[in-house]
């Protein structure tokens, strides 16, 4: 258990995160946190539209 990676690099290519709906949880804390590690991220607003965050 001591040799346990705790950062990770970021891929060369990647995926967005995506969402669905974004709850308080979501808004407050996932999305600032994945903003400050430069990811990018998506979300399907409640008419279903793909939205860039």
């Amino acid at each position: 258990m001591e040799n346990l990676k705790q950062k990770w690099e970021k891929p060369s290519q990647s995926l967005p995160i995506l969402f669905i709906g974004a709850g308080g949880i979501i808004r407050n804390a996932h999305i600032p946190a994945y903003n400050n590690l430069g990811l990018e991220l998506r979300c399907i607003d409640k008419m279903l539209k793909m939205q860039k965050i």
